[in-house]
């Protein structure tokens, strides 16, 4: 099913404009939120990265690892991305 979005997405230049919207508010929604969290101090540039890595390493799980509980992956997506920090 996520395949056949993405495809979609890329293919309608339409859709690929919201989806890069949403994407970037998802983004910078949850580097605000990381970068204000308790704990050691975090750039808002180095959330940026840390927010940005987080949605990628959930994407490629959706994408290219169906073998792996989607609640396993973005816990340890999580926690690689707050030890990358």
């Amino acid at each position: 099913m996520v395949r056949i979005v993405i495809r979609e997405v890329l293919q309608k230049d339409d859709l690929r404009e919201h989806w890069e919207d949403v994407l970037e508010r998802a983004v910078a929604a949850l580097a605000q939120r990381m970068a204000a969290a308790d704990g050691p101090p975090l750039t808002a540039a180095r959330a940026m990265v840390a927010a940005r890595l987080f949605f990628n390493a959930v994407a490629f799980q959706a994408l290219l690892g169906p073998d792996v509980p989607a609640e396993r992956a973005v816990g340890e997506a999580i926690e690689l991305v707050l030890a990358a920090c």
